[in-house]
């Protein structure tokens, strides 16, 4: 007992000399643009939960999104939903195939939706709610850890009168599935058309803004088909990319 009390003031002055000796950490800086070019492809696991009525159901698939345009960081992909699975209560049938051709601002802004003859203006509306809830609005200046920054959803006859708050926060640096990534957290909230609101954490690319991979939940979530909004368990999560 003695020796080991004899050894706690050696320990406590090898401790002060190393926290003197670490160097200061300094504010580390990111620029947020989104760079890509046409041909580029990345695939996503796509997982939604969520209980209507009662009545637990999940959504499984995958998603793949390529670049079909990219000029001054404004982009155009084509997306498309294959191998989806629904499971009611146990029972699994096969979900939607879906595609879609959709074009971004460089802000990360969603612009234009075009699709199949499934996609009428009723699901277009849904779609811009949809993915405002889960979006990524670049800054407009470099940020560093613990800043924050907002964007507005204006409601416009093009989108349904959808009008929705997006605010961000960087919270820190990851590696995820072997990719540098910034953690942002997202506080959406719905302000016309509806009551949606979300909680989100987004993992984005340090080297060219692209998702890596999104999780949280949706609440009050309407859908064109179903008689109430939901509370839906959001997971996005990479699995390929090719460049």
């Amino acid at each position: 007992m003695i020796r080991k009390l004899l050894l706690l003031p050696i320990l406590a002055l090898s401790i002060a000399f190393a926290q003197e000796a670490k160097p200061a950490p300094t504010d580390t800086t990111y620029t947020l643009k989104r760079s890509a070019k046409a041909g580029d492809k990345i695939e996503y696991k796509l997982t939604v939960k969520a209980s209507v009525q009662g009545i637990d159901g999940v959504l499984k698939g995958t998603a793949v999104d390529e670049v079909k345009k990219f000029e001054d960081a404004a982009y155009t992909i084509a997306e498309h939903w294959t191998d989806s699975k629904i499971e009611v209560d146990g029972q699994e049938s096969d979900g939607p195939e879906m595609d879609f051709s959709l074009t971004y601002a460089p802000t990360g802004e969603l612009k234009t939706i075009a699709g199949g003859e499934n996609l009428d203006e009723q699901y277009k509306t849904w779609f811009v709610l949809y993915d405002s809830m889960r979006s990524l609005r670049l800054p407009d200046k470099a940020v560093k850890v613990g800043d924050t920054w907002e964007a507005k959803i204006t409601p416009v006859t093009a989108n349904g009168n959808i009008g929705v708050d997006l605010k961000y926060a960087l919270d820190s640096t990851e590696t995820v599935g072997g990719i540098d990534s910034l953690k942002i957290k997202l506080v959406a909230k719905q302000t016309n058309g509806g009551t949606a609101n979300s909680e989100m954490t987004l993992w984005v690319s340090k080297a060219d803004a692209s998702i890596v991979k999104i999780d949280g939940t949706i609440f009050q979530l309407t859908f064109p088909d179903l008689p109430v909004p939901v509370d839906a368990k959001y997971t996005l999560e990479r699995i390929t990319a090719s460049k």
